[in-house]
């Protein structure tokens, strides 16, 4: 995407920036979590605010979508959890019909 420049200094690499955020929607830490690898967590979190306000994930979205191959899809398992409940009432069900011999 193309650097917007304003008023202020200058802010660091996207990708840095793309990572945090990554991070904290991955993780689900609070903003004031983040590693200091990604600096000050109030800054990371106002430049998201700023993004989402000018609309430009939504605008990086579209353009992930509009050119799109299949060639990269992944699945990654730690990303799929289970409420902690679950495996409880599978469980259940299971030891209630097993007979121990």
């Amino acid at each position: 995407m193309q650097a917007e420049q304003g008023a202020g200094r200058p802010a660091a690499g996207d990708r840095n920036f793309i990572e945090a955020v990554s991070r904290w929607r991955r993780t689900g830490v609070p903003w004031r979590d983040l590693p200091s690898d990604f600096g000050p967590w109030k800054t990371v979190f106002t430049r998201f605010d700023r993004w989402a306000n000018a609309g430009k994930w939504g605008r990086m979205f579209l353009a992930l979508q509009t050119d799109r191959d299949d060639e990269w899809h992944s699945l990654d398992s730690t990303v799929n959890r289970a409420h902690q409940h679950a495996l409880a009432e599978n469980l259940t069900l299971i030891l209630r019909d097993f007979e121990p011999t």
